[in-house]
């Protein structure tokens, strides 16, 4: 049987299949079978704009133009664009003042009126009742200007019952030296495990100051988890967006090969948050292997279910920050070896199926969402690389 080393010698470079290039405008290669059946919104090239896709088009976003693979998500927000309701004498109303957030949508500016006693300067209704030890979160985008007399804004829920919502306001502040930029205030929660059930409860934006004190806002979201995922617009009913998959199928006669990529973990994804970033398979969970991180922190794990399976804690890694991976494998052998960020190279041997691979998720049954964006993505077909170049390549990458 020819060693690793001379399957190496023998690949050509040419033989390297570009399967995500990112950039402005990205793009996937022929071997890379994208799906996301529903609208969606990016962040665009310049790093700032949020803007609308179609579904089925993946989107590259950001000054890198890495690739999102976000898990499905609803937007429970009544009407996350319209017009909030304000108290007392404070006001709303659309506003051509400062530059758009999300482009083409509606900008809310929020004054407040001489009787200053009550902050409260808008309100949007959710349509998601409550229940029990459920993880939600919520945010809005906020745009303070300079000359803003506002001392203190603050976003988040109430309900004036509490019951299983526990406190009857969980707000998050803006940082108020941060002056004409947007910025996003969002929070996550989590329900009682008794007591009352209100429905409803309503997202508030509170602002103190001065009468004339003023600031701007956009794009209200209350969705299920602890992940702010991608703004989904809403017009009067909850809206969806649905899950991003990309299916890489490995050709019946390519009985070994190796992928080689980068990944962004979002900065702001907690910690306590479990991501499946990588999975390599047979349609099934059997012998299925897998890259994610860890729960409770940030540790990239390497694993394999089934016969002769296991884990590797490979490496730790800063969110916000793309690291780079190698994994390999080959079905004759049953072996399946990787490297993180450049550790030392771990591996499995015995049965190893596969016939796909999915960046963007670590499980067969598509249950394991990234919630991660992919940079750029390189399969070498026919070959699984000795574990020095996979070391290599995992650094560089």
């Amino acid at each position: 049987m020819m060693d690793a080393a001379l399957q190496l010698l023998l690949t050509p470079r040419r033989r390297r299949i570009r399967l995500i290039s990112p950039g402005a405008p990205g793009v996937l290669g022929s071997g890379a079978a994208f799906s996301r059946p529903s609208p969606a919104t990016y962040t665009g090239q310049d790093g700032v704009s949020v803007l609308p896709v179609a579904p089925e088009m993946p989107r590259f976003q950001g000054l890198a133009g890495f690739l999102p693979m976000e898990g499905a998500t609803i937007n429970f927000t009544a009407d996350s664009d319209g017009l909030p309701v304000p108290v007392g004498t404070n006001t709303v109303e659309f506003s051509g003042e400062a530059p758009a957030k999300f482009v083409g949508r509606q900008v809310v500016k929020h004054v407040r009126g001489a009787d200053t006693a009550d902050t409260n300067c808008g309100a949007w209704a959710t349509i998601r009742g409550g229940s029990y030890n459920t993880t939600f979160t919520y945010y809005r985008w906020v745009y303070v200007q300079a000359d803003s007399t506002a001392t203190a804004i603050t976003f988040g829920l109430e309900h004036p019952s509490g019951g299983l919502w526990g406190a009857a306001m969980r707000p998050v502040a803006a940082d108020m030296a941060r002056r004409n930029v947007w910025q996003r205030l969002a929070i996550t929660v989590t329900t009682a495990s008794s007591g009352s059930s209100p429905s409803n409860p309503g997202l508030v934006l509170r602002m103190a100051g001065p009468a004339g004190s003023y600031c701007y806002s956009q794009a209200t979201q209350f969705e299920l988890g602890a992940i702010p995922s991608s703004y989904v617009p809403t017009a009067g009913a909850p809206a969806n967006r649905a899950m991003e998959v990309l299916n890489c199928v490995i050709p019946a006669a390519q009985r070994r090969g190796t992928v080689v990529g980068r990944i962004l973990i979002p900065a702001d994804v907690p910690a306590s948050a479990y991501l499946g970033l990588f999975c390599l398979d047979s349609g099934g969970n059997t012998n299925r292997s897998y890259i994610a991180k860890e729960v409770g922190g940030n540790t990239i794990v390497f694993g394999r279910a089934g016969t002769g399976g296991g884990q590797f804690n490979m490496a730790t890694i800063q969110p916000g920050v793309p690291f780079g991976y190698a994994i390999g494998w080959d079905v004759e052998t049953g072996a399946v070896r990787a490297s993180i960020a450049g550790s030392p190279v771990q591996g499995f041997t015995g049965t190893t199926a596969a016939n796909r691979f999915l960046p963007g998720n670590g499980h067969p049954g598509l249950n394991s969402p990234a919630w991660s964006e992919y940079g750029a993505h390189d399969l070498y077909p026919g070959v699984l690389l000795p574990d020095p170049r996979l070391q290599a390549l995992a650094l560089a990458a």
